[in-house]
């Protein structure tokens, strides 16, 4: 397969994080498609009470012909494990195939 290079075959999420004051964990993304990992951001600093803003994360992944128009999801969990959010994507971005594809 190959990669898309196209900016419309990236797919990204942002997530915005209320942390109260006894967070003091660092947090990332990870990536699933058909409930098995494949991409995880590295971990980030959450600054506790971000403010009425809170904080955001985003990353993003680049759509492969595997991966174009199957079901992912992204959850945002702390370095110890614990999840605290999930984005769920079906189908994401439908058929979309690399402009070199027949």
């Amino acid at each position: 397969a190959t990669t898309p290079t196209d900016v419309r075959s990236q797919l990204y999420v942002l997530t915005v994080i209320y942390a109260p004051q006894r967070l003091h964990e660092r947090v990332r993304h990870v990536w699933y498609q058909d409930g098995q990992p494949i991409k995880h951001s590295r971990f980030y600093e959450v600054e506790p009470d971000g403010g009425a803003r809170g904080y955001r994360l985003w990353s993003g992944l680049t759509l492969t012909r595997d991966t174009a128009g199957r079901a992912l999801h992204v959850d945002l969990e702390t370095e110890g494990g614990q999840l605290i959010g999930r984005a769920s994507l079906p189908g994401a971005l439908g058929n979309a195939r690399s402009p070199t594809a027949p």
